[in-house]
């Protein structure tokens, strides 16, 4: 009659729901029987067994979720450990290992020899495996060892509770968690965090290692301390080869008033940080890019965040400061805080911010510095009191390249979009966003040129209306195009009487250059098409005195009253072409 163990796997979590005696000794004897909730449903699933790390044994589970537990685990007295993973379209799931008592058993004890037909079945057996390993193909031999070399290193793992961590919102676990991520580091081995809730004061990742928790809602730490509570950043390093590649994951973090940041990034390089969540603390993620060991002028490089939420932060949700590259944030998440995203970054470039949601704050996405290449798209942007995007650059930064799409911006009367750049800025495409509200300003652009904005829309059905005061230096152009409004201060014009302007000139012959106000003109070309540009005002004298001026930059010359370009061989000419 067999012997089974029965196991409910929930999630990830392995609970014993019976313990009936397993003896030593027995063989094809004792079974183990898995009850899998829906998420294993579809995977292909292996039971893994060892008495130690180094031998470990393999059984199929069945369709019933029934397996055969290996006698090589059950031979003598002692404690053998237990898991299971599963295997469908190159996802891999696995489980926490558990462990289980094997009582001595009468076998070991005995005093004689093996009678005859003891003998007999022992030899039979025996014969049945080497006849069995006698006919495996030499192949199929390899494609095992292969596996169970790829499975070990998914199954070699450690839990805090090896270490004594309780998990029970009452202990202080730092220690045990520390000791445990120490190892991990040391050995090459997945640290594991079990359901429950962990209370820390400091605790710190300094080398390469997998962190994962059960899951975000079930696995939470508790910072009880001061100062920052998780940081990931390596010891006494002097080369960037010995940046840290983590993957930390499936956990939430509960900071109080005396938290200085909830997890500081730092001195990172293709890494992964996923389905955590943030609350609390002066920053949420503080991700510090200020070190003097940079790669490429990088110090936090190529890493991606995903499903990452903060709430809560007393100033900045997440926080980015230095130098870092490359890297992108998805389904980024941040709530009912002062600022959800600040960069000051003195050389910043490749950022993307991907499908992500900021609700309740004052400011959205702030950027200081030397940041360039950055994308945001399908972002929801709502309930801010203040700016939804706003690029606020000091006299010696450059801009360049900003993508602005797809996003929807529900302010509190405020704007929803400012960039405060330098003149030397260029480059922000904002297209396709829904704006709602009324204010003056919807988009405000006081510098910068080459800049594309069109197709945006006013959640009432109105004109977006796009700001760009008189002391705006644009040295080169802005396209308001579908259903922008664009106003030039004290003057206002949208596509109606842009179209009025164009029936004009066509129906009059004049010149395909008109000039609407002081700063700027409208051009139109021989098919009745036009173009926007807003030029600053300039003598002759003054745009040539310009300092090392793009190569086709335009500027609206108040000496001749025409524009002028500025063409590769250092000298300008007019609409016509001619040089002047």
């Amino acid at each position: 009659m067999k012997t089974i163990i029965n196991v409910q796997c929930i999630d990830q979590e392995l609970v014993i729901t019976n313990s009936p005696v397993i003896a030593s000794g027995g063989v094809h004897e004792n079974f183990i029987v898995f009850n899998f909730c829906e998420k294993w449903d579809g995977f292909g699933k292996t039971a893994v067994f060892y008495r130690n790390e180094n031998n470990k044994y393999y059984a199929v589970v069945d369709s019933e979720g029934m397996c055969e537990i290996p006698h090589e685990v059950t031979e003598s007295e002692g404690i053998m450990y237990f898991g299971v993973f599963g295997e469908s379209n190159g996802i891999t799931r696995t489980s926490n290992i558990l462990k289980y008592k094997v009582k001595q058993g009468a076998i070991l004890v005995m005093s004689q020899e093996p009678t005859p037909d003891i003998y007999q079945q022992l030899l039979s057996a025996y014969g049945q495996i080497n006849e069995s390993l006698a006919t495996e193909k030499e192949e199929r031999k390899m494609e095992i060892a292969v596996e169970r070399e790829r499975i070990d290193k998914l199954t070699n793992y450690v839990t805090p509770q090896m270490f004594g961590a309780r998990g029970d919102g009452v202990t202080d676990d730092t220690k045990a968690i520390q000791d445990a991520i120490d190892y991990c580091g040391e050995n090459n081995a997945l640290c594991y965090v079990p359901n429950g809730i962990y209370n820390i004061t400091n605790i710190r990742i300094s080398k390469n290692v997998t962190f994962r928790g059960a899951g975000k809602y079930v696995t939470k730490f508790v910072h009880i301390g001061t100062g920052d509570a998780i940081t990931i950043k390596p010891k006494n390093i002097t080369d960037f080869l010995e940046f840290l590649r983590v993957d930390i994951s499936n956990f939430s973090l509960e900071c109080n008033d005396d938290t200085e940041n909830g997890i500081v990034i730092s001195e990172t390089i293709g890494s992964n940080f996923s389905y955590i969540v943030v609350a609390k603390g002066r920053h949420g993620i503080f991700i510090d890019g200020t070190s003097n060991v940079v790669t490429n002028k990088n110090s936090v490089w190529n890493n991606d965040f995903d499903e990452v939420s903060v709430s809560q932060s007393n100033e900045v949700g997440i926080k980015i400061d230095g130098i870092f590259s490359d890297t992108h944030f998805n389904k980024l998440a941040v709530e009912k805080t002062k600022t959800c995203m600040e960069i000051d970054s003195v050389a910043t470039h490749n950022v993307s911010f991907i499908d992500g949601t900021f609700v309740t704050f004052e400011k959205g996405f702030v950027i200081h510095g030397l940041v360039r290449n950055v994308r945001i798209e399908t972002f929801n942007i709502e309930q801010f009191s203040e700016y939804g995007i706003l690029i606020d650059r000091d006299s010696v930064d450059v801009c360049n390249a900003y993508t602005i799409a797809n996003c929807s911006f529900y302010p509190n009367q405020s704007t929803a979009i400012s960039i405060k750049a330098t003149k030397l800025s260029r480059a922000f495409i904002i297209n396709n966003n829904i704006i709602g509200g009324e204010r003056d300003n919807d988009i405000l652009i006081e510098s910068g040129s080459d800049n594309f904005v069109f197709n945006n829309e006013q959640q009432q059905g109105g004109d977006i209306n796009i700001s760009i005061p008189n002391t705006s230096y644009s040295a080169g152009y802005m396209y308001a195009g579908g259903s922008d409004a664009l106003e030039i201060k004290p003057a206002i014009y949208s596509e109606k009487m842009v179209s009025k302007a164009h029936s004009f000139i066509n129906s009059n012959g004049k010149s395909t250059n008109i000039k609407l106000f002081k700063d700027y003109y409208l051009a139109v070309d021989n098919n009745g098409g036009y173009t926007t540009y807003i030029l600053p005002a300039l003598t002759t004298e003054e745009r040539n005195a310009l300092h090392a001026p793009r190569n086709g930059s335009c500027v609206f010359d108040t000496t001749l009253s025409k524009p002028v370009w500025r063409c590769k061989d250092s000298y300008w000419v007019d609409a016509t072409g001619e040089m002047v």
